[in-house]
């Protein structure tokens, strides 16, 4: 047996701006309170196209938690099997506004 293998690089690594983190994160223990926010226990290797933005401007890739009640419910991500919590969904919009207006207010400076 014979076989090609070609490798493509198309996503680069997803970075997050480790200032735009903490700028976020205090964002969000405001909005939320202090557990609100929860950091990620390992990285995370998935491929992801926002890794192109992130190449041109600070940002940050955050997670938000929607799990089922039920932990016997819960399926991975873009599984046909994932439920979700959709009364978490208005924290996740109410957080992207948030961020926004202290990202226009204070201004974001990060690198």
């Amino acid at each position: 047996m014979e076989v090609d293998v070609e490798i493509s690089r198309r996503y680069p690594v997803t970075v997050n701006s480790p200032d735009f983190v903490r700028f976020a994160q205090k964002t969000t223990e405001t909005l939320l309170g202090p557990g609100g926010y929860r950091e990620v226990r390992a990285p995370m290797m998935g491929a992801e196209d926002f890794s192109y933005l992130l190449q041109k401007w600070p940002g940050a890739m955050f997670f938000l938690g929607v799990k089922p009640e039920d932990p016997a419910l819960a399926a991975p991500c873009h599984s046909n099997r994932m439920l979700l919590n959709e009364d978490g969904m208005v924290y996740g919009a109410a957080l992207h506004a948030q961020i926004a207006l202290d990202f226009l207010d204070a201004g974001f400076r990060g690198a």
